[in-house]
């Protein structure tokens, strides 16, 4: 159960991230620096995007797990 609840935090942070921050954050980037082609440009702002999306993932499960320790699972018998 609280591998549930892990999972549960880490989509909603995925999503949380990936409407509202991500996006933001791959645009002060990428706007700080300078390219030599479009192409180089679009290839950083999609790399920066989708890891802003995947430390939402492991934050969300991290915090999904702790949060889920009251519901695990307990011996039977105890």
């Amino acid at each position: 159960m609280r591998i549930l609840v892990a999972m549960v935090f880490a989509f909603a942070a995925a999503g949380f991230a990936m409407f509202t921050i991500s996006h933001n954050v791959a645009d002060n980037i990428v706007a700080s620096q300078h390219f030599a082609t479009p192409g180089e440009a679009a290839r950083i702002h999609a790399l920066i995007y989708m890891a802003t999306n995947l430390l939402a993932l492991l934050c969300g499960y991290v915090v999904g797990w702790l949060l889920g320790y009251p519901v695990r699972r307990r011996p039977q018998g105890h």
